[in-house]
């Protein structure tokens, strides 16, 4: 039996004859294994519980990233954040601190995620199923990759992908650059392999989206709620933090200016972005047009942190959820860098212009 790309990843890093088939639960050679300042200290504590002051072993796979609360902004966090700290320096592992910016975005700038790797967070799982997902058509302008996504939710929703392996397949997976996809590009299943599900999802047509509250898998075109007025947008996220979205905002709003009413936040995914908005103008044609720059790192994505809404407000937002309260006590549309570009000149969800 053909297998899927996600097996032939596991049984790379699995001693020989492991089965890796859906279900197992296997011991798999971690290339790098992580975690963050919202779990780190859990994982400090437990450690020094069962282990005492055991040295780590292989130390150059072991690493923690601090991108949720950076810096913090109440007492937990900065407590969690220098427990970590203190061990890492007592152990000689790395920290990503405040500065760096969103983990895994870190993880693929820095070389420590690449495909075929494997990198893990402070998570269990098993061999899961796979899904497999085909795209039918192409994306055209002013629809972007996070409209492909939405397109994606719609038909899934929320949890129709749950515990589950995602292969994407069609041409225009195959167009997207890197930035556009954040993905395996150098693997592929076996042409006999077995999958749980497949899925087509044509975006023949396909329309600027977005996802109105409360959940990413209501998705509808953004011209059936233009005109809704905003108070806020927030750019970034591990969804759309990265210089490309940035890039193409700046465009947009080079020479204009947010509406007076909005709050408009720009968070870059790192460090490496943050430098490549400040040396190309980016940021600064951000900073005219009246966005608030922030320091790399999830910023309003992280519940309680950066830009929260409050009682009756609206966000436009190019994060990933928008259950309520994940950004506040407002309402939270999810759309691409572009529609949140055109909406925050406009004071309203706006339907981009090509």
């Amino acid at each position: 039996m053909g297998k899927t790309i996600i097996q032939k990843i596991f049984e790379s890093h699995s001693p020989a004859g492991t089965d890796v088939t859906p279900g197992s639960i296997i011991w798999l050679d971690l290339d790098i294994r992580s975690a963050r300042d919202f779990a780190g200290a859990n994982v400090v504590k437990n450690y020094r519980a069962h282990y005492g002051d055991a040295p780590v072993a292989d130390k150059a796979k072991t690493c923690f990233t601090f991108d949720l609360v950076v810096p913090p902004s109440n007492i937990p966090y900065a407590n969690n954040q220098q427990i970590c700290r203190i061990w890492a320096r007592e152990q000689g592992v790395k920290v990503y601190d405040v500065n760096a910016g969103i983990g895994s975005h870190v993880a693929i700038e820095q070389g420590l995620a690449y495909p075929g790797s494997t990198f893990v967070g402070t998570d269990w799982f098993e061999v899961p199923p796979t899904m497999k997902v085909i795209i039918k058509g192409q994306i055209k302008p002013p629809c972007t990759a996070r409209d492909l996504t939405l397109a994606v939710m719609g038909q899934l929703g929320s949890s129709g992908a749950l515990g589950r392996a995602i292969e994407f397949y069609g041409p225009a997976i195959e167009a997207l650059d890197l930035p556009g996809r954040i993905t395996l590009a150098s693997q592929y299943a076996d042409p006999d392999a077995e999958y749980v599900e497949t899925v087509e999802v044509d975006i023949t047509g396909l329309e600027p989206l977005i996802a109105c509250p409360p959940s990413p898998a209501n998705v509808v075109p953004v011209r059936e709620v233009a005109g809704r007025r905003i108070d806020s947008v927030f750019l970034g996220s591990c969804t759309n933090g990265r210089f490309e979205d940035f890039g193409a905002v700046a465009e947009i709003v080079k020479g204009k200016q947010v509406a007076p009413h909005v709050m408009a936040t720009v968070v870059p995914a790192t460090r490496g972005v943050y430098e490549q908005m400040l040396r190309s103008g980016v940021l600064a044609t951000l900073f005219d047009a009246g966005f608030i720059v922030s320091n790399p790192g999830c910023g309003g994505c992280a519940s309680g942190h950066l830009g929260m809404t409050g009682i009756e407000q609206v966000n436009i937002s190019t994060s990933n959820r928008n259950f309520p309260g994940k950004q506040g006590a407002g309402d939270t549309y999810l759309a691409s860098p572009v529609t949140a570009a055109w909406s925050a000149l406009a004071g309203e969800i706006a339907v981009p212009e090509v």
